[in-house]
C-alpha cells in the first residue's frame, strides 16, 4: 500500500469518529503460593483493565500453575467494604485450568482469565513468577 493511500485510511477511520486504541503493557513480579498452603499469600493481581498476557517462572521448583480469580480485590482496596473471595477457575468442560511450567519459558495467560477483574496464580510449589499483561 502506497503511502498516500495508507494516510487516506488513516483519514478515513478518523473522520468515522475512531479513537486511539490505548496500548499499554504492564511487567508483575509476584510471589506464587504452594497450592498445598494458602492461596492468602499469593500476589493479587487487579486484570480488569488487560485482555491478555504471559508469565514465566522465574525462580522455584513448581512444576503447575493453577488460577483463582474474585470478583473484587480480598484486600478491598476498591474502599467497597467487602472483600472478594478466591475461587479456582474452570473451564467450560468443567476442568480447572491449569499450565504445565518450566524455569525460564514464557507461557500465554488461559483465555479464561479474560474478563475476570482480579487473578491469582497459584503454584504446586514455592516459586516466583514474572507476569507482563497487555492491554
Amino acid at each position: 500500500m502506497s503511502d498516500a493511500n495508507e494516510t487516506k485510511q488513516c483519514q478515513s477511520v478518523k473522520s468515522l469518529g475512531a479513537k486511539a486504541i490505548d496500548r499499554r503493557s504492564t511487567l508483575y513480579e509476584s510471589a506464587v503460593a504452594p497450592v498445598v498452603g494458602s492461596i492468602a499469600t499469593a500476589t493479587e493481581i487487579e486484570y480488569r483493565n488487560f485482555a491478555g498476557g504471559n508469565f514465566r517462572l522465574n525462580s522455584g521448583t513448581l512444576a503447575t500453575m493453577s488460577f483463582y480469580a474474585a470478583e473484587k480485590s480480598a484486600g478491598d482496596i476498591e474502599g467497597t467494604g467487602v472483600a472478594g473471595t478466591y475461587s479456582e477457575v474452570y473451564d467450560v468442560d468443567n476442568n480447572a485450568v491449569s499450565v504445565t511450567v518450566t524455569s525460564d519459558k514464557w507461557y500465554p495467560i488461559p483465555d479464561e482469565l479474560f474478563g475476570l477483574p482480579w487473578i491469582k496464580f497459584v503454584g504446586d510449589a514455592a516459586g516466583v513468577i514474572d507476569v507482563s499483561l497487555k492491554g
